[in-house]
């Protein structure tokens, strides 16, 4: 099989049909119906093809790495697909990435080659991203900017059809990555059957079918990249804006493209609630709009309500959607068919379960157990998980130590999400059980964090050790970095209590991770610690405990002397 040709063959997918409508931020000062624009399913497939012919003939086709870092755009969907479409793996790095982080990323997923550009459009500014990349790649891996345009521009492509290569459901298509706990992120491959939950996910869930227009801001070094791109084969059309999605920009881009569904960060609700960029009398969305979907981070119970009273007639419950990128897919959903709570998940994934473990390890019991606090693991089988990593033993990572389900006898799959039981079937998200979390919708490792964390701790005099914690604000919503820190000198604590040597420890922490991780991490308080971190028999840092603390100082600062940033 080849799974990119689920995108352009089937029932329902003609030639002619819209397949991606997209717009740039420096579009939106442009008049009418110039600011979108659109290309139709039969002009994506001559651009995939072409991206296709290109690699083999450069002799980066069947089994070949090709990195892609990009931001997502047409032409960055049309690549990804042409690499599948050659039988190579589309190796997937977030462009927001340090170059750092990025050769970290190449070498582990083994990349042949990078395909990038040189400068990326945000805010009126132009972020230079080739000479990162290629900083990052080195000499031994050819990068190459505007890959499609070079290559029409030769003559190598123009009107070659591509005879896509036919392999093994098991050969990947994609590597792509997500944090460990161990600081290195896991390089999981997706194989040609990896997207089919995905899929079902969208049209069983979401109800996302033929003629239908989906946008969700995202980056293909997020899973919801390819997730995203594999809505295709559902039919739909992919609502695709170039710009940051907190703006005006996009949300008039949402009216003009006649979104249905509209794919969320919470932190972006969060945003467009305090900045009125989303101002419902300018973007009248009922005429459109279907359904709403949230992933990524805890969501606000508050937002969400906000969020939906926002679209005149929205009748769908907000959807929640956490997976995985070792899952491929969501294991616990909403529907649009089912009533839900604010900030709930109110059913598993379709063709999948999943169970609450105790704190003993044992599987709670789905209809009785309710108002229980656990462990997530997800039954298996489960189509789309993960059966290999690149850099680890995906058995003793994600099933050694893991108990049989009561309900088939089959191996319980480790997920590390923490969720509790509602009455009436639904579930609530409660943060992570290992040393990972979600920022601004990026999964990444508390202890990538801490070594950055540490070395400008060092550096700048000011502590001897860090530790990270993601702390939800009161009220709920997207958790929020804490950094605790463990002076060098005696009295330092007092020190933090002024509000400027705490803003400087701030400005000093987010400088480190934006220089060695991602400029979109942001600290969001600064905790001293003098006692040291604690730590349990095997030293083993009890976050549990320091998020607490950090909880504590939260709720006392807003009962005595609130803060903006509260």
């Amino acid at each position: 099989m080849n799974a990119a040709l689920a995108c352009f063959e089937g029932p329902g997918k003609a030639d002619e049909d819209v397949a991606i409508r997209w717009r740039g931020e420096l579009d939106d000062d442009a008049a009418g119906e110039t600011r979108t624009r659109s290309i139709t399913r039969g002009e994506l497939r001559a651009r995939a093809d072409a991206a296709a012919n290109a690699l083999s003939i450069r002799g980066w086709g069947e089994d070949a790495r090709v990195a892609i870092i990009l931001p997502f755009t047409a032409e960055c969907v049309a690549i990804y697909l042409g690499v599948v479409l050659a039988g190579a793996a589309a190796v997937c790095v977030a462009d927001s990435f340090s170059s750092e982080e990025i050769k970290t990323r190449l070498e582990i997923g083994r990349a042949d080659v990078v395909i990038t550009m040189d400068v990326v459009a945000r805010a009126g500014s132009a972020l230079p991203l080739y000479a990162k990349v290629a900083s990052a790649a080195g000499r031994d891996v050819p990068t190459y900017c505007d890959f499609l345009r070079v290559a029409y521009a030769q003559g190598m492509v123009t009107g070659m059809e591509f005879q896509p290569v036919v392999m093994p459901s098991s050969k990947p298509t994609a590597v792509l990555f997500s944090s460990g706990t161990t600081g290195a992120p896991k390089a999981i491959p997706w194989d040609h059957s990896a997207p089919l939950h995905g899929v079902s996910d969208g049209r069983l869930h979401m109800d996302i079918k033929h003629g239908d227009v989906v946008s969700w801001p995202t980056n293909l070094g997020w899973m919801m990249g390819s997730w995203l791109i594999y809505q295709l084969a559902n039919g739909a059309c992919l609502g695709v804006y170039e710009g940051a999605p907190t703006t005006r920009g996009f949300c008039d881009f949402v009216s003009d493209a006649n979104v249905t569904h509209l794919g969320l960060v919470p932190s972006i609700v969060s945003s467009w609630r305090k900045s009125g960029a989303f101002d419902a009398n300018r973007h009248d969305w009922s005429a459109h709009l279907r359904a709403f979907a949230l992933t990524g981070e805890a969501s606000s119970p508050t937002d969400v309500l906000w969020l939906a009273s926002r679209v005149r007639g929205y009748v769908a419950p907000v959807l929640e959607y956490c997976g995985g990128t070792e899952l491929a897919s969501g294991y616990a959903l909403s529907a649009v068919v089912l009533p839900n709570a604010p900030s709930c998940f109110s059913s598993a994934s379709l063709g999948g379960s999943f169970a609450l473990l105790n704190d003993e390890g044992e599987e709670t019991n789905d209809e009785e157990d309710v108002n229980v606090i656990g462990e997530v693991a997800v039954r298996t089988p489960f189509i789309g998980s993960s059966t290999s990593l690149l850099n680890g033993d995906n058995r003793a990572t994600y099933y050694d130590g893991m108990p049989r389900s009561v309900v088939n006898g089959a191996p319980l799959r480790r997920h590390g999400d923490r969720f509790e039981r509602l009455r009436g079937g639904f579930y609530r998200a409660h943060g992570r059980t290992d040393d990972t979390f979600n920022l601004g919708g990026i999964k990444t490792s508390s202890v990538e964090i801490e070594r950055a964390c540490d070395r400008a701790a060092a550096a700048a005099n000011a502590g001897a050790e860090t530790a990270a914690v993601a702390v939800p604000p009161i009220g709920g919503g997207p958790d929020r970095l804490w950094i605790v820190l463990v002076p060098l000198f005696e009295g330092e604590e007092e020190k933090t209590k002024d509000a400027a040597r705490e803003e400087a420890l701030v400005k000093l922490f987010n400088d480190a991770i934006k220089r060695a991780l991602n400029p979109l991490f942001k600290v969001h308080r600064v905790l001293l610690e003098p006692g040291g971190l604690p730590r349990n028999a095997s030293n083993k840092i009890l976050r549990r405990t320091l998020r607490a603390k950090c909880a504590d100082v939260q709720a006392r600062d807003a009962k005595t002397t609130p803060r903006a940033k509260l």
